[in-house]
């Protein structure tokens, strides 16, 4: 009886710490006031302990990450409040900002909805040429990190510890809610170490859920399939990883060499791909499937400048926003003009992604109205899927300044890369080019053969998919490119890939 009483008691006490620690933490996404560390601690312990069986008490970890599910009305007073209080710290806070406000004359303690749409959006060249003018003054930057540098010199931005912590725990919750990040698994990443943001919450989330980390680097493929292939032996792991994360141009490389050194989907045991940074075809993906057998494919949307904020593919495809990082806007390209503010993207339309952090996700760089240049077209009617309570919109398409705009409309990188890695006789990760011809676009290709065959394959499937072509080139060698798309798997760490 008094063990049943001591167990009762203790049980009690548990879900009381439980339910003030979710009090907390609802109470930072409702008023923008910073993390409570050890409330955060509280949550993740208690989706351990249910994981692993030691507690029955478990907290809805995906509520606390990507959104609450507020009705509309309560949506909007939320992060109304949180609004103005990024925007009265960066106008008193940061030298961007302070002169941004001051010459549109804005209160923005006292701003409204209609006054938000009237701020310039951001251009990221403004936060690669001027961090410094974009971070807090009064805040501790712990963190300097840099974006990959794939279309354009590298970005700076800064953290503090507190937003480092947050992020690894927040990260950590996410995973454990969704049973992901097991102490079974042994990850193995192969990234630039430019991708150290990520890396770093990446590895502490890890070390949180008991995953074994192992950093690959930039290897060459046929290292990285080696290191895929080996038995590892550590105690109390399976003997190989069980899952990866790299770019999708260098799991093509992976395969591509995989083939030629002759390995089978038996020398592997993973269980998924995370893949990031670039755009994954279907192309992509069966060829994998075909390679290593059908394991599964992670993909997510976040970036550096960002980061606090992120995207979730949703079982229809659509590519949809959580809520609690930031806000989100899809702004038509075409209404963009130097020192303006846009006008939302219609029905359908292409759009550019462009994002506002919130607090308290971000404390020491502030971005207001980034307009991220990642290009998606909106939907043309209300998802039904079962996110559907969140922003939504496509897939990524490509970054505005690598997508074409002709009399015929646009034509986006996903178009030409879906196209040209469905062919087998374009060898992965394909390495082409397009750019302007005539009321569409020209298109220059690496492929295994140049021959009369490769050339209607080609041509027929960017046909297929949408693709206006006016002058088709086949190439053997990706030297005798002249409008070489950026790849991440071609970034090497001491430069950044040019652009063309």
């Amino acid at each position: 009886m008094i063990e049943f009483f001591v167990s009762q008691t203790s049980r009690r006490n548990a879900m009381l710490t439980l339910a003030q620690a979710e009090m907390s933490v609802t109470a930072s996404n409702t008023f923008g006031i910073p993390f409570n560390q050890e409330a955060l601690d509280v949550i993740l312990q208690a989706l351990i302990d249910a994981r692993d069986g030691k507690g029955d008490v478990k907290p809805d970890g995906s509520d606390i990450v990507m959104d609450a599910k507020l009705n509309p009305a309560s949506r909007k007073d939320v992060d109304l409040r949180r609004l103005r209080m990024v925007c009265t710290k960066a106008a008193r806070q940061t030298a961007y900002y302070g002169k941004v406000f001051n010459e549109i004359g804005l209160n923005p303690e006292l701003m409204g909805w209609d006054d938000f749409s009237k701020i310039p959006l951001t251009h990221k060249d403004a936060v690669r040429d001027r961090a410094g003018e974009f971070m807090c003054r009064g805040e501790q930057v712990d963190f300097l990190t840099t974006t990959h540098g794939t279309t354009g010199m590298p970005t700076h931005i800064g953290f503090s510890k507190n937003e480092m912590d947050a992020f690894a725990k927040l990260c950590a919750i996410f995973n454990a809610t969704i049973g992901d990040f097991l102490p079974s698994d042994i990850f193995v990443n192969f990234a630039s170490s430019r991708a150290l943001l990520g890396m770093m919450t990446g590895i502490d989330c890890m070390q949180r859920l008991g995953t074994t980390f192992i950093n690959g680097g930039q290897a060459d493929p046929a290292e990285a399939l080696a290191m895929l292939a080996r038995e590892f032996n550590i105690p109390g792991k399976p003997p190989k990883p069980t899952m990866a994360g790299t770019y999708p141009s260098f799991l093509g490389e992976i395969i591509e060499a995989g083939h030629r050194l002759g390995y089978k989907a038996s020398d592997f045991t993973l269980r998924r791909f995370d893949l990031g940074g670039e755009i994954a075809t279907k192309g992509l993906k069966r060829r994998s499937d075909e390679f290593f057998g059908p394991v599964p494919f992670y993909e997510g949307y976040g970036m550096t400048e960002t980061w606090g904020m992120g995207g979730e593919y949703c079982s229809q495809g659509h590519l949809h926003y959580g809520t609690g990082g930031g806000l989100w806007e899809f702004i038509n390209p075409e209404t963009v003009e130097p020192g303006g503010s846009g006008e939302p993207a219609g029905p359908g339309e292409p759009a550019s992604i462009v994002a506002t952090g919130l607090p308290p996700y971000r404390e020491v760089t502030l971005i207001i109205r980034l307009d991220t240049q990642d290009m998606v077209r909106t939907l043309t009617e209300p998802p039904t899927c079962e996110a559907a309570h969140l922003p939504s919109a496509s897939p990524i398409l490509g970054k505005k300044k690598l997508s074409v705009r002709h009399a015929g409309g646009w034509t986006f990188p996903r178009d030409v890369m879906e196209a040209l890695e469905s062919v087998d006789a374009v060898p992965l990760p394909a390495r082409y080019g397009f750019w302007a011809k005539d009321d569409g676009v020209a298109v220059e290709v690496v492929a295994r053969k140049v021959d009369d065959k490769t050339r209607k394959q080609v041509g027929e499937s960017l046909e297929a998919h949408g693709v206006p072509v006016r002058e088709l080139t086949l190439v053997d060698n990706r030297g005798q490119l002249t409008h070489a798309f950026p790849l991440r798997c071609d970034l090497k760490e001491t430069g950044f890939a040019p652009v063309h």
